[in-house]
């Protein structure tokens, strides 16, 4: 280990005074102060998720609870309208209706991209700087910022779930309601046709309410891995541009080095002399390198 408490004997004649030491000690502070000021911008925020997904167990069951009520209410409805649509009904009409309303949720699913509103995460960080140009390191940052904001939007959507699943439930325990009243009234067979699309797409949303979990514990389990995956995300991006940071107070003091040189020729000549011929070494005598 270096001692610090003796002073370095000075340089010798010709020697470099080693003050790159003193740039690279400049650079690695400005990359660990950019690295602390990344970190501690967002930690509020993620500080606040963490204090979410702390209830998160008690407010999803509870909405969950609650929602179940409604659904439950509708899946009577429904059945009651089944009971009533499905003699009225004859099975080429039935069947052609099934197959359209497959179709069509399929190329919604399509459209939007997925049925899951958060596709699963995979965490996918390097925090490895390895030797990666600024410039490298900026597309890298920036890739994994939109990456993180992605599951940040979900995680946002997921607690959100707390408040829509209930009002999804009671959305469609109303429209179940409505359809019941409607097949109960005397209708047309064209108007036959269009109730039982609506029982055909309300069971669907039925059995999407709970957009894919079974369970609460599903659903904090999923919760948990966009927040995991958000934190390493950040903690990657924040080494990334301390690193960034470092690169480019190297790239500044080697500019300024450079300009220097350019602003004071004559100064670094003179330097460079002596470094070849100190003052005690005598005439070598050999021809001049110049005309004068």
């Amino acid at each position: 280990m270096q001692n610090f408490t003796t002073s370095p004997p000075p340089p010798a004649p010709g020697q470099d005074c080693g003050l790159g030491a003193i740039t690279d000690l400049n650079c690695g502070a400005t990359g660990l102060s950019k690295q602390a000021a990344v970190t501690n911008e967002v930690l509020p925020t993620l500080q606040g998720f963490q204090n979410q997904f702390g209830t998160a167990k008690t407010d999803y069951g509870k909405a969950r609870d609650a929602a179940k009520v409604d659904v439950d209410a509708a899946v009577g409805l429904l059945d009651s309208v089944h009971a009533l649509l499905r003699c009225r009904i004859d099975d080429e009409q039935r069947s052609c209706l099934e197959q359209a309303v497959v179709k069509v949720f399929e190329e919604i699913t399509a459209c939007t991209g997925t049925s899951d509103c958060c596709p699963p995460p995979s965490c996918d960080f390097d925090c490895d700087p390895d030797d990666d140009t600024v410039e490298e390191l900026a597309s890298r940052i920036a890739k994994y910022r939109n990456i993180t904001a992605r599951y940040t939007a979900c995680f946002t959507a997921l607690i959100a779930e707390q408040t829509a699943l209930p009002a999804r439930a009671a959305a469609l325990k109303a429209d179940a309601a409505q359809l019941a009243t409607d097949a109960a009234a005397e209708a047309t067979a064209r108007d036959v046709v269009r109730l039982y699309a609506r029982l055909l797409v309300a069971d669907r949303q039925r059995k999407a309410v709970w957009h894919g979990f079974g369970t609460v514990a599903s659903y904090v389990d999923r919760l948990c891995k966009e927040l995991v995956c958000i934190l390493k995300g950040w903690q990657a991006i924040a080494v990334l541009e301390g690193a960034k940071a470092g690169l480019e107070c190297q790239d500044a003091a080697k500019a300024a080095a450079c300009d220097a040189k350019r602003q004071h020729v004559v100064d670094e000549v003179l330097t460079e002399y002596e470094k070849l011929c100190p003052p005690s070494c005598p005439p070598s005598g050999n021809p001049a390198v110049s005309s004068y």
